[in-house]
C-alpha cells in the first residue's frame, strides 16, 4: 500500500513538473515573440535582412519590375505590420537606378534564435498567399497603389521632337504623345500625328527616347517599336483630324505612363 502511494506521489509530481515546464515554454515563447514585434516594428532594423534579396512587383502601370536589393540605401520602410510569430509585412519604397518604385509590399520572416534564415517576399499577398502578379486579373484583391517615379524626367518638348523628325516648315499638329514604352521605363517613343499648313496630307511620326545610363541623361534616337495606344488607334480609325489648340511646341510632352502600352 504505502509502495503504490509513493508510485503515485512521483507521478503526481512528475505530472506537475511537465505542466510546470509547458507553462515556462509558453511565457517564454510569449514573452520572446513580444521581443521580436518590438524589436522590429519601427522598421530600422528590417532593411538588413532584405539586402540580397530579389523579387517582381507589379506596379499601377502594369509593369512588372524585376529588383535586386544591393544594399540598405536603396530602402526606406514607409510602416510595419507585425502578423505572427518572427513574420512581418512592410511597405517600402525602393531605388532602381533609373527611378523609384513606391509603396511595395514585402513580406519576411526575421532569424530567430540563433538562426540566420530569412525568407523575403516581395510584391506578395499575405492574405491570399501569392503573389500579386499572379493575382492582378482578381477584382476582389486590393493592391497598395505601388508607382513608379522617375529620377531624371524626361523633359523633350514638341520641338524637340519635331526638328528631329526633319521638320522645320510650317505645320499643324493634330496629335502628340508617349504611345509605347519598355518594362524597365529606360525606353519609350513619342507618336505624332501633323501635316503641313498649305497641305492636307497627314503623316505621323515617331521618335525614340533612351535613356544614357552614363551621363544620367535622355537622347532621342531612331524608333523601333512604331506602336498606336488606345488614343492613337481610335484617332486614325476616325479618320478625322483636328487640329490641337492646346498644342505648344515649346512645352514638355507629358509622358502618360498608364496609357503607354508595354513594348514586349
Amino acid at each position: 500500500m504505502g509502495a503504490q502511494a509513493t508510485a503515485g506521489t512521483i507521478i503526481k509530481r512528475i505530472l506537475l513538473g511537465m505542466v510546470i515546464c509547458v507553462l515556462c515554454v509558453v511565457l517564454f515563447a510569449v514573452a520572446y515573440f513580444s521581443y521580436i514585434e518590438h524589436k522590429y516594428s519601427d522598421g530600422s532594423n528590417i532593411t538588413k535582412f532584405l539586402v540580397g534579396s530579389s523579387g517582381s512587383v507589379l506596379d499601377d502601370n502594369d509593369h512588372i519590375n524585376d529588383i535586386y536589393i544591393e544594399s540598405e540605401q536603396q530602402i526606406e520602410i514607409i510602416s510595419v505590420f507585425y502578423q505572427k510569430f518572427n513574420e512581418f509585412s512592410a511597405i517600402a519604397d525602393i531605388d532602381l537606378g533609373i527611378g523609384y518604385l513606391t509603396n511595395v509590399q514585402v513580406t519576411l520572416k526575421v532569424p530567430i534564435l540563433g538562426s540566420r534564415q530569412t525568407d523575403v517576399k516581395w510584391d506578395y499577398c499575405y492574405s491570399q498567399k501569392k503573389y500579386y502578379a499572379d493575382l492582378k486579373d482578381e477584382e476582389s484583391v486590393r493592391k497598395n497603389n505601388t508607382e513608379f517615379e522617375y529620377k531624371v524626367e524626361p523633359t523633350f518638348t514638341g520641338r524637340d521632337i519635331m526638328n528631329y523628325i526633319g521638320v522645320y516648315d510650317a505645320y499643324y499638329v493634330m496629335q502628340m504623345g508617349v504611345t509605347s514604352i519598355t518594362n524597365t521605363y529606360d525606353s519609350f517613343e513619342y507618336s505624332v500625328l501633323w501635316k503641313y499648313q498649305n497641305d492636307a496630307q497627314i503623316h505621323q511620326n515617331w521618335v525614340r527616347a533612351e535613356f544614357d545610363y552614363a551621363n544620367q541623361q535622355w537622347v532621342l534616337k531612331e524608333p523601333t517599336a512604331k506602336m498606336d495606344n488606345l488614343l492613337f488607334s481610335l484617332s486614325k480609325m476616325a479618320g478625322s483630324f483636328e487640329i490641337d489648340t492646346e498644342y505648344n511646341q515649346n512645352d514638355i510632352v507629358y509622358i502618360d505612363l498608364e496609357g503607354a502600352e508595354i513594348e514586349e
